[in-house]
């Protein structure tokens, strides 16, 4: 965007990129500003109202948060819907503080196990994402070369934003469905960048199933009821948005793997707009957001036990 209205200014770039996240999960195009006194993000004016509205919706939520109860802030508390009574099935909740800590539990072993090699074997180099390699047949390491990362500083960048996003994806999803649904734009997302690369390109990271979960929240909100009516152009501003978010965080530094997140935010939109036909059911029932969960973590081990083998 040309020119844009501030709706919100933050200390540092992290906590606007976590703010940029929010107003794109809910189709608001946006951009950031930074200058001595902060970053500020901009979005277009028609958009002033809502955007606002939506971070204030933001930021009362985080300031309710420690006023519930231990067990409800691990999401171990949630109310039965209507359906969940009716069936007398009691419903577990989908504990989006649980799906981080899995999330960062899972990172952290593939990093400790990159420097302090257990079993004498060079981890990097037996799960990377080897385009050569995968191309071969050795397609696990398109889930592999996820849980893996170059330096710390590329650990605790994806630690982060993988968070946020999965959280978000969470929240409309239910936890085990938006970490499964970030693990496959992932692995996908892999899969398709070594086609359109050299047999040599190797790449390690989660970025690209981050980036596959912004894909989603902008294929699932191209295709929310409310946007349906719309014509042109305007319908597609969820998936706008999200290129946008794409372009401005995940195309800068030497060592970035553009191709990867473009691919990652391809697969994810391509999952979001299947995700509008999946069942209610799933979204609400305790046993199928339980099989995705299992799904999110069995992914990347029976891909790392192919490795092994």
């Amino acid at each position: 965007m040309s020119e844009g209205v501030e709706v919100s200014r933050c200390r540092d770039r992290m906590e606007a990129r976590s703010q940029a996240l929010v107003l794109v999960a809910v189709g608001i195009p946006c951009q950031l500003h930074e200058d001595f006194e902060g970053v500020s993000l901009l979005v277009h004016e028609d958009d002033v109202l809502r955007a606002r509205f939506e971070l204030d919706s933001y930021r009362e939520e985080n300031r309710r948060a420690p006023l519930v109860s231990t067990a409800q802030r691990l999401g171990l508390l949630t109310q039965p819907t209507a359906e969940d009574a009716a069936s007398g099935e009691r419903v577990l909740p989908s504990p989006p503080l649980m799906g981080v800590i899995g999330y960062a539990l899972v990172l952290l072993a593939g990093f400790g196990a990159q420097n302090r090699r257990p079993l004498g074997l060079d981890w990097t180099q037996l799960g990377a994402v080897d385009a050569g390699q995968i191309l071969d047949g050795a397609v696990w390491r398109a889930a592999t070369g996820l849980t893996l990362h170059a330096d710390l500083g590329h650990l605790l960048g994806n630690l982060v934003f993988g968070a946020v996003c999965g959280m978000l994806v969470g929240r409309q999803f239910g936890t085990g469905l938006g970490w499964l649904a970030l693990v496959l734009a992932g692995t996908l997302g892999n899969l398709l960048n070594v086609l359109f690369q050299d047999a040599s390109h190797v790449a390690v990271g989660a970025s690209t199933a981050v980036f596959g979960g912004l894909g989603f929240l902008a294929g699932a909100a191209q295709t929310a009821r409310e946007l349906r009516w719309r014509q042109g152009l305007r319908r597609w501003s969820p998936v706008a948005a999200g290129i946008m978010l794409v372009a401005f965080l995940g195309v800068g530094g030497e060592r970035t793997d553009v191709g990867g997140h473009v691919a990652g935010f391809v697969a994810g939109v391509g999952l979001g707009l299947a995700a509008a036909y999946l069942p209610e059911r799933l979204r609400t029932s305790r046993r199928g957001q339980l099989a995705c969960a299992l799904g999110a973590v069995g992914i990347p081990a029976a891909a790392w036990l192919a490795a092994l083998a």
